[in-house]
């Protein structure tokens, strides 16, 4: 695979779970989700002593959804894709079984 054709199914593969391209360059493509990573029952414990601490809990210590695709060699290609959450992570791990080749 080059890596016109791994651009080529990368980028429809995380539009389609809502993610958008963050940065991308021939080395690295970064995926970022606009949906946060939450810990609900902290989020509700913060909002029951006020709603100022639940937005700042929201804002500054929930995370965005990212994907980290690397890419290494010039003629074959190696590609290792990383997530910062669980959900980012599940995403990357589908991501790669896609790019295997199937096996007869």
């Amino acid at each position: 695979m080059d890596r016109n054709e791994f651009f080529a199914k990368a980028v429809p593969f995380f539009a389609a779970k809502k993610y958008e391209v963050q940065t991308q360059s021939d080395y690295l493509s970064v995926f970022q989700s606009q949906e946060r990573e939450v810990s609900w029952i902290v989020f509700v414990v913060l909002c029951c002593l006020g709603i100022l601490p639940g937005v700042i809990y929201y804002y500054v210590f929930c995370y965005k959804h990212s994907v980290t695709i690397s890419i290494s060699g010039k003629e074959e290609i190696s590609i290792t894709a990383t997530g910062n959450t669980d959900k980012a992570k599940a995403d990357a791990a589908e991501f790669m079984t896609l790019l295997r080749p199937p096996v007869s």
